[in-house]
C-alpha cells in the first residue's frame, strides 16, 4: 500500500491536510499491528484518546472520534504511518479487546451476509396481478411518451431552451408514476443538455431518437434477444437484484483495479470501479450505492493497482459490463498496475457496439499512445497518424494529465461515449496514476 493509494481514499482534501499534521508518531500513544489489523491512540482535545483501527482484510476504518467523515483523519494518518513508518509500530497477535470486538463483529457479519436467505412464500395469483397492473402503467406511460416525443419534433426544438425546469420535471414525474424511473433520469438528462452553453441540439435529437426506439422497442422486446431485451428493461429502470446476477455464469480471471470515483447526488453516494480481465481482457464495471450517512457501509479494498482473483457474474446485457463480484480473494501483496495493455481501435469497437446495443452510453476504452494537447477550453489526445480525440474535462481537471505526458505521448484508460473521452487514468513512463484521485500534494 503507498500513499496516493491510501490518500486516494480521503473523503475531501482537508482530510488529506488533517491527516498529514497527525503524522508524527509522538501523538499517538499506543501503535501496534497483527496479521489481520493496525490500530493506534492518538491524543486528541479530551481526556480519553481517540482509539482507531484498520482491517487490513479489507481495508475498513473505525474511530472513536466523533468526525461524520469516512475514513476520518486519524484513520488516514494511521494508515500512512503503518505504511511509511512501521518500525514505529509494536507486532503482537494479542490484539486489544476493541480492536478484536470490532474484527470480530465484521466477521459475523460477514457471514451473515453469505447464509443463504429463506425464501417468502410467493402468492402466484397476487403477483400476476401485480405485474399485469404494471404492464397497463408502463404501457400508458411509454404511449403518453411517444406522443411527446412526436409532438417535440413535430414543433421542433427551437424554444425548448426557455422551457422551465418545472416543465421536463414534470414528464420525469409521469415516467416515475408509471414504474419506470429509468426514463424520468434521461428526461432529466435532456433538460441538462439543453441548458448547456455550448450548441448541443445534435446531442439532443440523438436522444429523442433513442427514446423513440425504445418506444417501439418495447412492445416487442420477447421477440428480441435475451441480451437487448435485457437492456431496454434496465434503460426503463426494472432493476435486477445482485442474488439473481450471481446465478449467471462466472468469469474467472485475475481481475486489475484500474480506477475508483465517488459521486453524491441527492445525499446518495454512488462508487464506481473499474475492473480489466489480465487474461480475458474483459472490463467490468461494479457499482455500489449508499445513503451519505452510511458512507462507511462502502468498503475502501478498491484501490487502483489492487488485483483480485475471483469470479465476476455479468448483468445480461447485448454489451455487457456492469457486474457482480462472487467469489474472490484479494491480494495482500499488490503487483501493481504495470505496462499499458495492448490498445485497440477503440472507435470502431465502439461503432460495433453500438450497433448491438443502441442505448449504450459510456463504455471503457483503452486508447492508443497520444499526446495531450490543451487549447483552451478544450483538451485533446493527438494521434501519431489519425485524429485528435476530445476529452471531457468537465469531471477532472487537465493539469494532472497534461503534467504527467510532459509532451509525450501517453497511454490513457477512460470511458469514451462516441463524443468524448472522460480520462481516468494514464501510464506514463512506467507509472500508472488514477486520474480520479483527489489531487495529492
Amino acid at each position: 500500500m503507498n500513499r496516493e493509494q491510501i490518500l486516494a481514499l480521503a473523503p475531501d482534501t482537508a482530510s488529506i491536510s488533517a491527516a498529514k499534521s497527525l503524522g508524527n508518531p509522538k501523538v499517538w500513544g499506543v501503535l501496534g499491528y497483527s496479521g489481520r489489523a493496525v490500530w493506534g491512540e492518538c491524543k486528541g482535545s479530551g481526556a480519553n484518546p481517540y482509539q482507531a483501527r484498520i482491517d487490513l482484510s479489507g481495508n475498513a476504518f473505525k474511530c472513536s472520534c466523533p468526525s461524520r467523515k469516512f475514513p476520518c483523519k486519524h484513520g488516514l494518518a494511521l494508515f500512512l504511518l503503518y505504511a511509511e513508518e512501521p518500525q514505529h509500530f509494536t507486532q503482537t497477535d494479542a490484539e486489544p479487546p476493541w480492536v478484536a470486538e470490532w474484527l470480530a463483529s465484521r466477521g459475523q457479519r460477514a457471514e451473515a451476509k453469505k447464509a443463504p436467505t429463506a425464501a417468502k412464500p410467493v402468492d402466484p395469483k397476487a403477483q400476476a396481478k401485480r405485474q399485469q397492473q404494471r404492464d397497463g402503467e408502463m404501457a400508458q406511460g411509454l404511449a403518453e411518451l411517444g406522443l411527446w416525443l412526436e409532438d417535440i419534433v413535430r414543433i421542433g426544438f427551437a424554444e425548448l431552451p426557455a422551457k422551465p425546469l418545472r416543465y421536463w420535471d414534470e414528464w420525469a414525474a409521469r415516467m416515475v408514476d408509471a414504474k419506470m424511473p429509468g426514463l424520468a433520469g434521461r428526461i432529466r438528462k435532456l433538460s441538462a443538455v439543453l441548458l448547456q452553453k455550448s450548441d448541443n441540439l445534435h446531442l439532443f435529437a440523438q436522444e429523442i431518437a433513442r427514446l423513440n426506439l425504445l418506444v417501439k422497442a418495447y412492445p416487442q422486446r420477447h421477440q428480441l434477444p435475451a441480451g437487448l431485451c435485457a437492456d431496454i428493461n434496465q434503460v426503463l429502470g426494472l432493476a435486477m437484484r445482485e442474488d439473481e446476477v450471481l446465478q449467471a455464469p462466472a468469469v474467472n480471471d485475475e481481475w486489475l483495479v484500474l480506477a475508483t470515483r465517488f459521486s453524491e447526488e441527492n445525499a446518495l453516494v454512488t462508487r464506481e470501479v473499474w475492473l480489466l480481465g489480465t487474461t480475458s481482457g474483459q472490463f467490468a464495471k461494479l457499482l455500489h450505492f449508499a445513503h451519505a450517512s452510511q458512507r462507511q457501509t462502502l468498503q475502501t479494498l478498491w484501490l487502483t493497482g489492487n488485483r483480485l482473483r475471483g469470479n465476476a457474474h455479468f448483468y445480461p446485457s447485448a454489451t455487457p459490463l456492469r457486474a457482480v463480484l462472487g467469489d474472490y480473494q484479494n491480494s495482500p501483496q499488490q503487483a501493481g498496475i504495470g505496462p499499458a495493455p495492448q490498445h485497440s481501435a477503440f472507435w470502431q469497437d465502439y461503432r460495433q457496439l453500438k450497433i448491438r446495443n443502441p442505448w449504450l452510453g459510456a463504455y471503457p476504452v483503452l486508447a492508443p499512445p497520444a499526446i495531450p494537447i490543451y487549447q483552451e477550453p478544450f483538451l485533446y489526445l493527438q494521434l501519431p497518424d489519425g485524429p485528435a480525440i476530445p476529452v471531457d474535462t468537465r469531471g477532472t481537471a487537465p493539469w494532472p494529465l497534461l503534467a504527467m505526458s510532459g509532451g509525450q505521448a501517453v497511454s490513457v484508460f477512460g470511458e469514451w461515449d462516441g463524443e468524448r473521452l472522460q480520462a481516468l487514468g494514464v501510464w506514463y513512463g512506467q507509472t500508472y496514476a488514477n486520474l480520479t484521485a483527489r489531487a495529492v500534494t
